[in-house]
């Protein structure tokens, strides 16, 4: 019986994936156990952002922390608000009001 090469040798002992997709099938759902069903704003954030949406200009920059897909997101630049909507527009990025999960007036800071 002749000796195996040391290609053959070596393709008998490469990783064998025996759950073909379960990998990917937990990543995809550790995302999914991690991501945000709903959230709660305690009367106080909501007074403050409910303040700030009334009284924006369109020369203010704000910051917007926001839900987006089960995700929280950050956003800073330039606003307008379409009430008719209930939509804020940051930088090309359209955040429907009950997306909001905190907003701060940053006129002036660097």
């Amino acid at each position: 019986m002749d000796k195996m090469d040391r290609l053959e040798r070596a393709r008998i002992f490469q990783p064998f994936d025996a759950l073909k997709g379960l990998r990917e099938a937990l990543r995809i759902k550790e995302f999914e156990l991690e991501r945000i069903k709903s959230y709660d704003i305690d009367e106080d954030t909501l007074s403050k952002i409910s303040s700030i949406l009334i009284n924006l200009e369109s020369t203010d920059i704000v910051k917007v922390k926001y839900l987006e897909d089960g995700m929280f997101k950050y956003i800073k630049g330039n606003c307008k608000i379409y009430i008719d909507k209930m939509i804020i527009k940051i930088n090309k990025e359209s955040i429907y009001f009950d997306q909001i999960y905190d907003m701060d007036l940053v006129n002036g800071e660097g």
